[in-house]
């Protein structure tokens, strides 16, 4: 029974702790701030993002809501995708072509738990409020380019 469980708990903390680690990588790496983000253009830059297509480059970040507090996001109109996950990997909002905005662009606001009230004090323009579950939030764009050759 204890073995049962203990493999349970580690599949149960795999996609926190990988997120976690990611974000503590960004960090530490690249001398970054919650918030900034990080440009993956090269291949090489890549090979530790399981999914992630040789030729796209990719713009990921993270946000800690605790330290911030909501955070808006400009979503610019164009051939464009992002995301936001919770520190569980699970999906808080779409952006861009694949998002409400339909890739019109627009103004996401994401905030944590108890967070609502701050962001109709701070945000004078918010089309899309965004709850997370969770403070900690992994956020990421690519391009989608329209050249079908």
């Amino acid at each position: 029974m204890d073995f049962q469980r203990a493999t349970q708990l580690y599949l149960w903390s795999v996609p926190m702790v990988s997120m976690a680690e990611w974000q503590a990588a960004h960090e530490e790496t690249f001398g970054i701030e919650t918030g900034e983000i990080v440009v993956y253009q090269t291949f090489p830059e890549k090979l530790g993002i399981l999914t992630a297509n040789a030729t796209t480059p990719y713009i990921i970040g993270f946000f800690d809501l605790a330290k911030t507090g909501p955070v808006v996001v400009e979503m610019p109109a164009g051939e464009a995708a992002g995301f936001a996950d919770d520190i569980w990997q699970r999906p808080i909002v779409d952006m861009g072509q694949t998002g409400p905005d339909e890739g019109l662009g627009g103004t996401y606001c994401i905030y944590g738990p108890g967070q609502k009230g701050l962001i109709l004090k701070n945000t004078k323009k918010c089309e899309y409020r965004v709850p997370s579950t969770t403070f900690n939030v992994f956020w990421g764009f690519r391009s989608l380019n329209s050249d079908k050759t």
